[in-house]
């Protein structure tokens, strides 16, 4: 299990149908939805939690789209978690009408964006991805598989190795026998490599045309133009990330 750390995050979004409403006995605003997901891929309808606090709660047999954070250890008894931030109520639809359905978003599969720590790799293009998000006060694991399709796009693309820090976009598309969600993979990056506290880094000596255009400037350091700010900033921050052909 991946230890707790600052850049973990697996921020979902998408929507649910509202199958029930328990709420809090100390918390009136405090609501846990319970909500259905039907991935299209088996018959079974897969039970997920929505914790939100709101004044104006949705009811039962409405599709409202919820953002937050998604917590999964994995197994096959555990049930999705979302600690919801914020939602959307389509309220141009009646809910009590019969063909509510028609009018509002549905058969969309739920987007991830995650950042964690590789746990295992497999030869068929498919690495684990776990870390902790927070959520009713306490620390929640997260723990899901990453496919990457075997097309032109994601053909070159390496499966990265045990422990290393991945943020991954991508779609949920089934769930396995083991209980894990799989996404699909639709981007990967790497975050920025750190430094490594002690080492130091030998400074860099300028090319002979990098000291013409800043003798230019008559020799003022801080005088640049707002792009050449913009873009330094970014190369200093930006890291690696998957390559796509």
């Amino acid at each position: 299990m991946a230890a707790p750390a600052p850049n973990h995050y697996c921020r979902v979004y998408g929507p649910l149908l509202i199958a029930g409403d328990i709420v809090s006995a100390v918390r009136p605003r405090q609501h846990r939805f319970l909500c259905n997901l039907d991935l299209l891929t088996d018959a079974v309808v897969h039970p997920v939690n929505v914790h939100y606090f709101t004044m104006d709660p949705p009811v039962t047999d409405e599709v409202v789209a919820f953002w937050g954070s998604l917590a999964h250890d994995g197994s096959i008894l555990a049930e999705m978690d979302i600690f919801a931030v914020t939602m959307e109520r389509f309220r141009w639809a009646d809910v009590n009408a019969e063909d509510y359905l028609e009018h509002v978003p549905g058969g969309r599969r739920l987007m991830v964006n995650a950042q964690g720590a590789v746990e295992a790799s497999t030869v068929d293009r498919t690495f684990t991805l776990a870390g902790q998000v927070w959520g009713n006060g306490r620390m929640n694991s997260f723990r899901i598989k990453v496919w990457i399709p075997d097309s032109p796009r994601w053909g070159n693309v390496p499966l990265p190795s045990h422990s290393q820090v991945v943020s991954v976009l991508g779609e949920i598309i089934r769930r396995e026998p083991g209980g894990m969600y799989v996404i699909e993979l639709l981007d990967i990056s790497l975050p920025g490599r750190q430094q490594v506290p002690g080492q130091k880094t030998a400074p860099s000596t300028p090319s002979p045309a990098k000291r013409a255009r800043y003798n230019t400037r008559g020799h003022n350091p801080v005088e640049r133009s707002a792009a050449e700010e913009a873009f330094h900033g970014s190369s200093n921050e930006a890291g690696p990330s998957g390559s796509k052909p």
